[in-house]
């Protein structure tokens, strides 16, 4: 039975669930085939996690309201958090993105049909120069600058950097080619070491190369079977369906992600910020 029949109806892959299908095809059986909610705490103290989870939201609420054109001033953070602060100040001075020209297009939903299935995307900022370029920013709010190669590989950059160029031209013009796209990680905690990737004609054919092989491997596997578990059991700490595949009970501490860099992915796109509701001030 194809995987379309088993998702529920208006199903859309995202970065986040393909991403949780990649580092982990039972954690995706279970939360998108069969729908299973598990009640356990993701990470230890969960009181952390819930305070990178609302800072994270709120940095990137901020940032939206600034770039539609709120006054810097009325919108910028209380006293009571200064790493929050922090964080507004070193965007306010991050002067690459406010200089750059074009129409800014923050929280932007983009959406496509891709090799017989919905695909959709929430960018943090697009910045449109026409004719020109068009940047892709998203904000990382970590602790520390995230590797490349590691970046480089996770769906999040290869799914936008290909959406961008398969839904572009219908929002943008058919100006649009993927030499003039570019994507931009950038991290408030070290706002002089953001990490660039730029695309060309044969990366976006590898992309959806990539996207299409991945897609068809899910679609071919059999709803009534178990799903591989993850061969790297370490993921397995922070997953809610640790103790429902037998891997433990106990959530893993906040701070032993392997340099934080599994931290938005490891714990199946709960901080993934497609997903993040409104946050108010």
């Amino acid at each position: 039975m194809a995987i379309e029949m088993m998702l529920p109806e208006g199903f859309t892959f995202s970065q986040a669930n393909l991403q949780d299908y990649i580092d982990c095809p039972r954690r995706f059986q279970l939360r998108y085939v069969q729908g299973q909610q598990w009640p356990a705490m993701v990470t230890e103290p969960q009181s952390e996690y819930e305070t990178f989870k609302r800072r994270g939201a709120q940095f990137h609420r901020l940032v939206e309201r600034h770039q539609l054109g709120l006054p810097a001033a009325e919108i910028a953070p209380g006293p009571d958090d200064l790493l929050l602060s922090a964080w507004w100040d070193a965007y306010l001075g991050f002067e690459k993105l406010h200089m750059l020209p074009g129409a800014r297009f923050p929280e932007l939903h983009l959406s496509a049909e891709l090799f017989g299935a919905r695909a959709m995307a929430v960018l943090d900022l697009v910045v449109v120069e026409p004719g020109a370029r068009v940047t892709i920013f998203d904000w990382k709010t970590h602790w520390h600058v995230l590797r490349r190669d590691w970046l480089a590989s996770r769906m999040q950059t290869v799914l936008y950097l290909y959406l961008a160029v398969a839904a572009g031209p219908g929002m943008w013009g058919d100006w649009l080619e993927p030499e003039m796209i570019s994507m931009i990680y950038w991290f408030p905690a070290e706002p002089d070491s953001p990490v660039t990737f730029t695309c060309s004609r044969q990366q976006h054919q590898e992309h959806g190369a990539r996207l299409e092989r991945l897609l068809q491997e899910i679609r071919g596997r059999a709803a009534e079977r178990v799903w591989p578990l993850t061969a790297e059991v370490r993921r397995c700490e922070h997953c809610q369906f640790r103790s429902r595949c037998g891997r433990g009970t106990v959530a893993g501490a906040f701070d032993e992600f392997e340099g934080g860099e599994d931290l938005w992915d490891a714990v199946g796109g709960v901080l993934d910020f497609e997903d993040v509701g409104e946050v108010g001030f």
